[in-house]
């Protein structure tokens, strides 16, 4: 029973964990440029296309 409860929070906490990662990774390009690369290259990866830096890839 415990382990529903954790997945009911996780997925509902997805849409803000995802809008965290999307600002972390538009900081990220102009703080760290090679760890954003890497980064972009993860989310391209595992097709978590909603979690791309869009405004830095053009």
């Amino acid at each position: 029973m415990e382990e529903n409860k954790v997945d009911v929070f996780a997925n509902s906490c997805q849409p803000f964990l995802d809008m965290t990662t999307q600002i972390n990774t538009k900081i990220l390009y102009n703080a760290d440029f090679l760890l954003w690369l890497e980064t972009t290259a993860n989310v391209l990866k595992t097709r978590q296309l909603e979690q791309l830096d869009y405004d830095n890839l053009q």
